[in-house]
Formats: C-alpha cells, structure tokens, sequence
C-alpha cells in the first residue's frame, strides 16, 4: 500500500516496474550485515487512538453473513506495508492523510466501520452502525533497519497490528484495526488487522488498494459487491460432493477447538524463516517438474509449494516414517470458479475453499518433484469448480446449528498449510510475490 505521491515510495502493486536500485536495496535489507534487535525487547508506545468514522454514514442495519463467511473462525489476519521515510513529510500530517482518506473509503465499505455483535456457536453479525475503523498511532524506540525481516514473529506482529485497540463492553469486534508506527530513522509501518469472518485475502486486499488509490488522489478502481445472496444455497439445499475430507461438522454444544498445537511435537521450539525464490530459481523448478513429468504444465505455486511440502517434511522427520502420509492445505478463491449465477471478482467477503493434496512420505520424498506438483495440481482442479463452490455452500446450510469448520489441525502431524504463522504453530507456510519484482517469490516458514 502506498500513501502519498510526494513520499515517492514504491507501491507494491507495481512489482514489474521496480528500478535496479530498489532491487538493490530491498536485497541489502535482506542480506546485508544489520544488528538486530530481538522482538521482545523491541518497545511500541501507543501515543492516540480514535475511531475513524465514514465520510458518509449508511443507514444502520445488521448485514448477514455467507455460509462462507461463517466457514471461517473467529481469528485477525494481519498485513503489515513498511516505508523507510515519510519524504520530509510531518508524521502528524501523514496521519492526518491517512485518517482522511480512510474515512473517505470507508463510504464504499461500510461493513468495516460497523462492529460484529451477538456471536452464536463462534460466528458474528455485523452491525452496519458507523461506529468507525479503530486507529491508532505509535512509536518505536529502534530504527527500521533493527526489526528481523527474515523471521516474521507474532511478537512484535502483535505489536505493529493489535487485533483490537478498544475493549468493548458487550463483546463486540472491529472488522478492521489499523495502527501507524514511527521509527527512530523517519519510517514507518502501517498496520492492518482483519476479521477473518469479514473478509478473505482477496477482500482485504481490494480495501486496502482502494485506500492506497484515493491517498495518492486517485479514482477508486473497483468497488466492492456487497450483495451476500449470490452465496445463497439452493433450494433444497444439498452437498452433491464429499466434504468431509476436507471439514467437520461439530454438534451445537460443542465449541470450535482453539487454534494452537496439539501433539508433543508442536512443543517442540519453532524456527520461522523467510526464504526468496528469484526468478530463476523459480524457473528451475518448473523445468525440472516439467521435464519429469514428460512435459506437464505446471505453474510458479505448484512448483514451488510442491519444493516447499518436500523439505518441511524432511526438517520435521517425517519422511523417516514410510508408512505414513501427509497433506498438503491450501486455499482456492471461488470467484472466477463459480458460474450459476457468476460472482464478480469485485465480491467483497469470504470466498475460499480448502483444497489438500494428500501423498505417502515415500513417494514424497522418494519420487522426483514433479509427483508432488501433480498431486498439488490435481487438488487445486478438484477444488476450483463451480459445483464443489455450491455443494461446500448447500453442506454449511445443512449443517445449521452446529458449527462446520476445516477437517485438519494444520498446525501440527504431517500436515502443512498456507496462511498468517500465528503464535507457537508449525508446518505453515506464506508464499507470496516478492516486492523485487514480477516472477520472484517470497516464502516465509514455520517448521
């Protein structure tokens, strides 16, 4: 996200137009000698919170939740855009810029500055009240250059994007937490908590390049499509796939299980890394996948998530276990899949499915690379259908009153997935596009 033309900061959805210089400095943060400061000893000061309202307040009202929404579990996903220098810029001026415009965004995504009430079984309403976004201001006692990029933690994560500013009364939530944090050399991190049951990673994104575009005094390119009845079921209602692989289905009376580790080996210290593919290293393995697999197609993310499953399961030992397999988790947006009736990409709210590739630890390990992409491939293929998008909505509807969640304790056993490292959890894996530019790939691991 960028904030203003006069900080001439690259903003991160131009990724093919970085110069060779901001290569070079990207990559110098990432290699070059730096002391470090550990986390814990990294002190964030809260200086000012407040609610940034919407420019123009909608008529209050309660807006109902997608059985996809209600898949997701009441957890904060956090994003995190880092500036070395505000450009000779006062930082209560960038503040001010930022509370402005994000009032002035907020218009398009009301949801987000009302407040989510009434949780039954662990799923929310939200309440279009106009309460506001919470916003907080902070700073901190360390230079930019002294955080661990290479080791994303949810110490100082915690730290830079706190789920929550304001301790409601009656339970409420925020859908969305922004907090601004100045550093002694000038920069500045800006912070972003989302509410999972609000939005997916496609959604956040939308609101957050919204808000990047009307800070540099730019036209909103895409609003958002609230209408949630596209995600209707049928009537009847009915699961035409099979499930239950993939999620269970936990009686009313019964509580969604806390996210955290639940075997002996998840006790066990976690070393969390963050590991750059270049282009060319990502063009190797495709080869290699391509040329083992007698020519098959396959694309940057297979690959490399097919490279990525093999070595976390060897680091964790489980490959010396022939006799057992593993599952690879990942997430499918639905909104180019679904077709009866289509759903704009501009869809703003849940719409993700899991897909798991499941292999024995021999052949994952003992075959060439090109048997796991494929297995990879063939999960996503199984996953990315308008059918299994409808069937996954009709089995949350037949399934009210009692809570539908994932099937998997990613966090542990032979499992890996992909999403935000929380607290403690192994065997996850972010892979995102690198900031140096289209075709680089950043994987940030907890093994």
């Amino acid at each position: 996200m960028g904030l203003d033309p006069s900080l001439n900061l690259p903003q991160v959805k131009n990724r093919r137009t970085y110069s060779a210089a901001t290569a070079a400095t990207y990559s110098q943060q990432y290699t070059g000698p730096r002391s470090i400061r550990p986390p814990e000893e990294v002190t964030i000061t809260r200086t000012g919170a407040c609610h940034v309202k919407p420019a123009l307040q909608v008529e209050e009202h309660w807006f109902p939740l997608s059985n996809m929404d209600r898949l997701m579990p009441s957890v904060y996903e956090h994003a995190y855009f880092v500036y070395e220098s505000t450009k000779g810029r006062a930082f209560g001026d960038v503040v001010a810029s930022l509370k402005r415009t994000l009032s002035e965004v907020l218009v398009p995504y009301y949801p987000l500055a009302g407040r989510m009430r009434n949780p039954e079984q662990g799923i929310y309403q939200v309440h279009c009240d106009g309460t506001g976004a919470e916003f907080a201001e902070a700073h901190a006692d360390c230079d930019l250059d002294e955080l661990d990029y290479h080791q994303p933690g949810p110490i100082l994560g915690k730290k830079l994007a706190p789920p929550t500013i304001f301790t409601a009364e009656d339970g409420s939530l925020p859908p969305v937490s922004i907090q601004i944090t100045r550093f002694k050399c000038g920069g500045v991190i800006v912070g972003c908590s989302f509410h999972h049951q609000m939005v997916d990673a496609h959604a956040g994104n939308m609101f957050l390049k919204a808000w990047s575009q009307n800070m540099r005094g730019q036209a909103i390119g895409r609003l958002p499509y609230h209408w949630r009845a596209l995600l209707q079921a049928r009537s009847p209602a009915e699961a035409t796939v099979d499930h239950s692989v993939e999620y269970k289905v936990k009686p009313k009376n019964e509580k969604r299980t806390p996210r955290g580790p639940a075997s002996a080996e998840a006790q066990s210290p976690i070393v969390a890394r963050t590991f750059h593919f270049d282009q060319a290293a990502v063009r190797d393995l495709k080869r290699t996948a391509s040329d083992e697999g007698r020519g098959a197609s396959f694309t940057s993310t297979e690959c490399t998530s097919a490279y990525l499953w093999r070595l976390m399961m060897k680091a964790n030992g489980f490959a010396e276990d022939e006799g057992a397999s593993g599952r690879l988790i990942m997430s499918v947006d639905g909104r180019k899949r679904l077709s009866s009736p289509p759903v704009p990409a501009e869809y703003f709210g849940n719409l993700i499915a899991i897909a798991s590739a499941q292999c024995s630890m021999r052949e994952l390990v003992q075959s060439p690379l090109a048997t796991a992409a494929s297995r990879i491939q063939q999960a996503i293929a199984r996953t990315a259908t308008d059918q299994n998008f409808r069937s996954l909505i009709d089995f949350v509807e037949t399934h009210r009153g009692a809570t539908v969640m994932p099937n998997f304790n990613v966090f542990t056993d032979k499992h890996a997935g992909y999403a935000t490292i929380p607290d403690g959890i192994a065997n996850f894996v972010i892979l995102l596009p690198s900031p140096l530019g289209f075709g680089n790939l950043n994987a940030s691991a907890a093994v």
